[in-house]
This record gives structure tokens, sequence and C-alpha cells, in this order.
């Protein structure tokens, strides 16, 4: 129903370059076209999945991607498109619920292999206004 959920995740689908380190090969595979489509396809999702979302309530947004165009950019591009919505610095999320100090510095979570020694990973929390 609409705007009746306090949390919304989407882990959407997305070029996979969070895992390219165990899977080289794979970025070979990835075309120009496909990149096109899941980063249309993100934001699609994104867009319909916010109007679930309650005031007061958080559209979480995830991918394996270490990728701008699939992460930062694309909150960024949703944050332009509606006004609604205000990204949640990730380090107190992070300090309130799993403690310490966060690996990734910014409104976001990014990990990636070279900092966190991980795959790749972004998270983006945003919470509804109104």
């Amino acid at each position: 129903h609409r705007a009746s959920a306090e949390r919304v995740l989407i882990d959407v689908p997305c070029s996979g370059s969070g895992a390219w380190r165990r899977a080289p090969a794979s970025k070979w595979r990835l075309t120009a076209d496909t990149f096109q489509n899941y980063t249309s396809l993100q934001a699609a999702i994104m867009d319909q999945a916010s109007l679930l979302v309650k005031p007061g309530g958080r559209l979480i947004y995830a991918t394996c991607s270490v990728l701008p165009q699939e992460n930062e950019k694309q909150i960024a591009a949703f944050l332009a498109r509606t006004t609604v919505f205000r990204a949640i610095p990730i380090g107190a999320l992070w300090e309130k619920f799993i403690g310490g100090t966060c690996p990734s510095p910014g409104n976001h979570l990014s990990l990636t292999p070279a900092r966190t020694q991980t795959d790749g990973f972004f998270c983006a929390v945003l919470e509804r206004l109104t």
C-alpha cells in the first residue's frame, strides 16, 4: 500500500562490480547497453519503492557495485527528482546500531576491496520527510 511502510529495502540489480575481484572475467561481459539498462532499472525501482515509504520512514538502497553511476550518482539523481527525501549520514546510523567508527565517510556506506578488504558494497539510507 502507498506510503504505509516504515522501512523499504531495495537491493537493486547491478553490474556486480563489487565482486569482480573474485570473478574478474565477469567485467568483460558487461556491455555499455547492459550497464545503461541496469542504471535505468535502478532509478525506476527507486522511484516505485519510494511511493511505499510513509513520512518518517526510510528507503534503503543497496548494490554490490563500486561504480558511482550505480551508487552516489543514483542517489543524487533521485534526491534531485524528489523533495520529500533526505539522505541520513551513515556514520550516525552505524554508531547507533553497530557501534564503533563507520568504515566509510560521508552520507553513504561504501565498502571496497582496496579500502576495507571486502567485496564492493554500497548502501544509502533516505528518510521520507512528508
